[in-house]
This record gives structure tokens, sequence and C-alpha cells, in this order.
């Protein structure tokens, strides 16, 4: 056996054995350059490789980030099915010195449609003015516009099915939908991450199975 297939051998079992967990970014190029001993081109190879299997996907200037296994789908289209307008209730349940962490519910009429949670980090964003009450007057994309330290840029969103038994238990459902978002600001630094389950009930999506035969 190669080094290389050692060496990729022994992160994909991290990854399996959840070592590295799902939704978390893998050590960078130089990391494991270091770690391993081998070249650049070494690990781009072994990355290479992972996200062909699907167990990686990569961001542009931010690394690679290991890809939830709840099931083998892709979401094709998404949209929101209700009429009336929903509200939202949001709540302060964590905080320490690198970043606060919020519940939302919202719901149509009385029916809770989307169960989400956020970590906004204070590395980039100043939280002094964070309360419960000035999120449910302005939410937290309005916050991030007006207290983060850079200007927002752009978010990336990742889609797919999910059985997280917190999440379906807030809504009621045996699966919901994962929308996995990350803002970022205008140096490309993570400023909040989301996580956004909705209840497919409300939703019309189109999927695309691929069966492992």
């Amino acid at each position: 056996m190669f080094k290389w297939e050692e060496i990729y051998l022994d992160i994909k079992n991290k990854i399996e054995d959840s070592t590295y967990r799902g939704d978390s970014f893998l050590p960078t190029e130089q990391q494991l350059c270091i770690k391993y001993k081998v070249s650049r081109e070494t690990i781009r190879k072994i990355y290479s490789k992972l996200e062909t299997e699907n167990y990686i996907f990569s961001i542009k200037n931010k690394g690679r980030i290991i890809r939830r296994k709840d099931v083998d789908s892709n979401l094709l289209s998404f949209r929101d099915l209700t009429k009336n307008k929903y509200r939202s209730e949001y709540k302060i349940v964590f905080s320490n010195e690198s970043k606060v962490e919020i519940i939302v519910r919202r719901y149509n009429e009385n029916n809770l449609y989307i169960y989400e949670k956020s970590k906004i980090y204070k590395k980039y964003v100043d939280t002094s003015y964070i309360s419960d009450d000035l999120l449910n007057k302005i939410g937290i994309l309005n916050y991030l516009k007006k207290y983060s330290y850079n200007k927002i840029n752009n978010a990336t969103k990742r889609f797919v099915l999910s059985k997280d038994n917190e999440a379906t238990k807030e809504i009621k459902s045996d699966f919901c939908i994962l929308n996995d978002c990350l803002v970022f600001d205008v140096e490309n630094n993570v400023i909040e991450h989301s996580k956004n389950y909705y209840n497919p009930i409300y939703f019309e999506y189109y999927l695309f199975e691929k069966y492992n035969n």
C-alpha cells in the first residue's frame, strides 16, 4: 500500500468514526502536510478522492467540510407552499467568549414549520447588544448587517434530508429538510452558521436519489 493510501484511509476512518464530525471543517492542507510529512500535492490528491466519494465538499477560500451522511439524496428545487405570514420566536440559549447560540422557531398560524439553530461568532460580530427582545424585533440577518465588524458578503446554503432527533421532535415529523447555511463577510470569515430544519409538509421539493448497488 502506498503512503498516500494509508493517509487516505486514516482520514476516512476519522470521518466515519466521528473523530472529524459532520458539518465541521477538516484540517488545512498545511496542517496535514506537517502531520503526515508529505507534500501538499499528496494531501490534495487525498482530499480530491474524499470529495469524489461524497465524504467532504469544498468552500472556496475556506477549506473542506465533512458532509453529513443522513441520506444520499440531492435536492433539485425547493419552494415554500405557505400563504400566510409566519411569526418567529428567537431565544438565546448559550453564550461564551467565542459565540452566541440561538434557537428560532417559526410558526405558520400555530404550527411550527421551521426550527432553526444558529451560531453567531463574536470574533466577527459585536454581540454586546444582542438580546431576545432585539432579535424578535429585527431578526438575525438585520442584526448581522448592523453589528458585524465587516460587511456581509454572501452565504452558502446546502439542502439535504435529515432525521435529526431534536428537530424532528420539534416539528413533529419523521424527517425534515435541512438548510445548512454559512454566512460570510467581505473577508470570507464565517460570521454565522445556521441549521434550518423545515417541516416537509409545508414545502414543495424535488429530489434526485442515487441508488448504491
